[in-house]
Order: structure tokens, then sequence, then C-alpha cells
């Protein structure tokens, strides 16, 4: 077929319409985009990731003190506008001016760090998808972390130690990138959960590298590092291992021992840190407290479990046995919390995600080798995490984990184990307050175990 004689041409090229809405991807490549959310064609097809500014504006207003968007040019004065348009569109390279990271390390999204143009030092270079990371840390922080106060002043701590501690900026943008993942389509790519296994791993080999030089200047970076590691491997945990209950047992020491190796570096500076700009922010701590003065109190859910644990401890006075005890004694305080009919949801998750941390870790070893009484109270805790779904990090828990924990211990636990079935059976719903349990309608909480099931 003949070529359009170049008077077409040239009307179809005057037809054309800018678009000034399309994704960003598109516009740093020159394209037109078709706008379509939340992926348009071209990056469809061209396997991109597609990201779309927050307004119809094409400035990207992530950094305080960028340009404010222009009025829309009219007639004759787009050409000259266009021109002008252009040093300032996101399109071009973007900068964050912080200190330099690592100077012979490539920055997360696989470039090396530039120079500065006007000679006053080095800066790291992001790509957009970091910087939307970085924007999501800022919107849904307190959300994603269930943080109760202003979180800002972890934002200005991770970009103002990003030179001496630049594990923490990485981990930030790394759990931002999961947390942004389970709400993306199964499609897209790609996927960020590849981006937050690498900003991951190179937050960790970053840490591991100055762990051992922990000092005043650095002890906040390591508890903040410490705090998102925990969150991110929680879930992860959770997410890749949930079809079986051993392999999630196995995942779940794996994290416990990853968050609290992390957290000992930082335990001589505990009380300083409960000193520091950081301490609203640690209202569970006080909560622990709280939980010391009521340890004798058990609750209706558990009272077949703690009898079956009684019975077992008279028997035998074993370390395991009393660090079963004692992990029983926090989830009865999870419970609790639960049950005061508060209108904070946030509370009870860092309750719920506190626990792997007040267990001893006798009885981490004891869930380890797989002993029955130790997987039997972590069945209830599984019970415990399938009731807040709702929260991101537990969306995985699904009723069949709880089954499978409960068959895993076999038959003589069956009766201590009948609550952790009712709540996936839909007894215990809500979150506002605690359903009252057959063991609260007419079941006598002293009753002791039916030892007899087990030899049935």
């Amino acid at each position: 077929m003949a070529a359009p004689p170049p008077t077409e041409e040239r009307e179809n090229r005057r037809t054309h319409t800018k678009s000034r809405t399309g994704c960003l991807v598109c516009k740093r490549r020159r394209v037109k985009c078709d706008e379509t959310r939340p992926r348009c064609r071209k990056c469809t097809y061209g396997n991109r990731a597609c990201v779309y500014s927050s307004s119809s504006s094409s400035t990207l207003h992530l950094i305080p003190g960028s340009p404010s968007p222009r009025p829309r040019p009219n007639g004759h004065d787009r050409a000259a506008s266009a021109r002008t348009h252009s040093a300032h569109h996101v399109s071009r390279p973007v900068h964050v001016h912080i200190p330099a990271i690592n100077n012979a390390s490539p920055s997360p999204s696989g470039q090396s760090p530039r120079a500065h143009p006007d000679g006053n030092g080095p800066l790291t270079s992001f790509s957009v998808l970091h910087l939307t990371l970085f924007y999501n840390a800022i919107a849904n922080m307190a959300d994603y972390m269930a943080l109760q106060g202003d979180i800002h002043v972890i934002i200005s701590h991770a970009l103002g130690s990003a030179s001496e501690a630049p594990y923490v900026l990485y981990q930030l943008l790394a759990l931002s990138a999961l947390h942004s993942s389970t709400r993306q389509p199964q499609s897209s790519a790609p996927p960020l959960q590849h981006v937050a296994t690498e900003l991951q791993t190179r937050a960790l080999g970053l840490f591991n590298g100055t762990r051992c030089h922990l000092s005043d200047d650095t002890y906040l970076s390591a508890f903040l590092f410490a705090s998102f590691l925990g969150v991110h491997s929680l879930h992860i945990a959770i997410a890749e291992h949930q079809h079986s209950a051993s392999s999630f047992i196995s995942a779940f020491v794996d994290y416990v021992h990853i968050h609290r190796g992390v957290r000992s570096v930082i335990r001589g500076y505990w009380d300083r840190i409960m000193q520091s700009d950081l301490k609203h922010l640690l209202s569970i701590t006080a909560w622990v407290d709280e939980a010391d003065t009521c340890s004798s109190e058990h609750t209706a859910e558990t009272a077949r479990l703690r009898a079956c644990l009684d019975q077992s401890s008279s028997s035998s006075s074993s370390s395991p046995m009393r660090a079963c005890v004692d992990a029983t004694r926090w989830l009865e305080w999870i419970l609790r919390l639960k049950a005061d009919g508060h209108d904070d949801p946030r509370r009870d998750v860092q309750a719920v995600m506190a626990w792997p941390l007040l267990v001893s870790d006798e009885y981490t070893e004891a869930l380890y080798q797989r002993r029955p009484e130790a997987v039997a109270v972590f069945a209830f805790y599984t019970a415990v995490m399938y009731q807040h779904r709702d929260f991101w990090v537990f969306r995985n828990v699904e009723s069949g984990l709880v089954r499978a924990m409960v068959d895993h211990v076999g038959p003589y636990w069956a009766d201590a184990l009948s609550w952790p079935l009712l709540v996936v059976q839909g007894v215990n719903r809500g979150r506002g307050g605690r359903q009252r349990s057959r063991f609260e309608r007419g079941t006598d909480p002293s009753t002791q175990c039916d030892s007899t099931r087990g030899h049935a």
C-alpha cells in the first residue's frame, strides 16, 4: 500500500491530542497513553510497571518545595508551554537529595549513585516506583503498622539517618512495597513482592555489616529496622507457608529467631528508646506492664487448655511445660484486651503481633521440636490471628490452617482445642467484643482435661 501523501500525514498530526492525565511511564517514554487504569495498555504489552500520579496534574508532588502545577495553556501558548512543562516533567530522572547511602553499591533501582550536578556532594537516584512507595509509607504507615500517634517522626528519622543507617530507609521501602503488593492485581508485573524482597535483602545486608557498631547515633535506627522487619517477616511466613501446619511452624520459628536476633542488638538501649521521640508510638509497652498485674486471671476460651497444661505439669515440672503455661498467659492477655470492648482495633493487632516476642525462648524451642503442648498453644495463637485477618498481615490465615494445627496435635488435646475450631466455625466473630462461647453458656471452666479421650 502506498504511503499517505505528506498533506494527509500533517493533517493527522494536527488532530493528535496529547494525553495530560496518562501514566507516568508513558510520559517518560513520550508515547500516547490510553489512560486505562490501573494499568494502561502500553505498559501491559511492554510488561512495565504502570504508575499514575495522585492528581490530574502531570507534576508528582512528593518532594517539599516542588513546583506547583501550572494552568493549562490555551491557543498559541501551548507550544511555548510544552517547552516549559518539559523542564518540570516527572519523566526525567527523579533525584532525592539525601546523603549518599553507599557510594560503592548500586541504588535500589539498580543504578549507581550519581554525582550532584552542582558539585555539592553525591546523591542517590530513585525511580518513580520508589518515590511512590515512599509516598505510600507517608500516607498509610499508621494503618499497615497498626500505630497510634503521629508517624512523621519515623519518616523523618528514616531520611535523617540515611547516611549512617541506610538499612532503615531500604526496609521502610520494602515494607511499603509488600503492603502495596497485597492490593495489587495478581496479573500485574513486575510483582511488587519481588521489589520488596530485593529491598529487604539489601537492608539486611547493610544492617549485618553495621550491627556490631551500634552507637548512641544509631540505636533508634536499629529499633525502627527491627520493627519494620518483624512485620515484613511475619507476613511472609504466613503468606508462603499457610498450606501446611508443619511448614508454617518452621517458618514462624525462623521469623521469631530473625526478629529477636535483630532486637537483641538494642536490648541495652530500651530505656532510652522509651524516653525518645518514639515513645508515643510504644503504648504496647504499658499494656504489657499491666498484664503482669493480672497474670493469674484465666479466660473462658483457654480454660480447657489450662486444665490440660496444669494436669500435665503436675506430673512433669519441665522447663518446656512451664514455658507453655507462660505462653498461654500471654494469649489470655490478648483475649482480655479484645474483650474490653474498646473502639481501637489497632490495639488488638499490636497485642497479637507482640505475642511472638513475649513468649520465652524455651517455648519457641519446644514449638520447633513439635512438642504437643507447645503446638496446642500455637493452635490457639493461629486462631487469634484468624480472628484478626482483616489486618493485612494476617489476611492469609485461613480456617484450614487452624484446623490443620489442631489435627497436628492429635486426639489427646482435642477437647482442649475446641475453642480454635469454634472460631473458624464463626462462633466468635466480630472485633468490638467477644461472643459468649459454649464455655460461658453452662460449661464449668474448671473442668479438667478428659485424658481418657486420647487413649480411646
